[in-house]
């Protein structure tokens, strides 16, 4: 799938596998209970998207925009994220298990309750991002949570 505009379209329940998906604008999608499988997304704008429950296994995020983004509950495993924008995000409760991010900024998102393990970080930021009750634990020096509040 390449250079398509989704704009308010829904794909309420959708399941989308092994599929490259390049340069599309999903933003004011309404995707609730997606499943994705094996898929790469490349340039890829999710802005003010709704993706609340959701599950992404095996996927990648290269240069991927989420801002504004409602990702609640959702659900990504071994997922890669490289150059991806998550500010003003929101991502309650959602699960991020065995994932890699590179290059991603959580500035000012919501992500509350999210519960992280089995990750790898590197020039991550979280500046202004509220995380009370989120289970995040790292050594990793270049995460940066300045002004995140609630962090454990």
């Amino acid at each position: 799938i390449r250079e398509t505009e989704f704009g308010r379209t829904s794909f309420s329940k959708a399941r989308f596998n092994n599929t490259e998906i390049q340069r599309c604008d999903f933003s004011e999608v309404f995707a609730n209970d997606l499943s994705v499988f094996r898929c790469n997304f490349q340039n890829n704008l999710f802005n003010t998207s709704d993706i609340t429950g959701s599950e992404f296994t095996n996927c990648e995020f290269n240069h991927c925009t989420f801002k504004d983004a409602f990702l609640t509950k959702a659900k990504f495993r071994q997922c890669r994220f490289n150059d991806c924008d998550f500010s003003r995000s929101s991502a309650q409760e959602s699960v991020f298990s065995s994932c890699k991010f590179v290059k991603v900024n959580f500035g000012q998102a919501f992500l509350d309750g999210s519960q992280w393990s089995e990750y790898s970080f590197s020039d991550v930021q979280f500046r202004g991002a509220s995380l009370n009750g989120a289970v995040i634990r790292s050594n990793n020096k270049t995460i940066d949570f300045q002004g995140a509040l609630g962090l454990q």
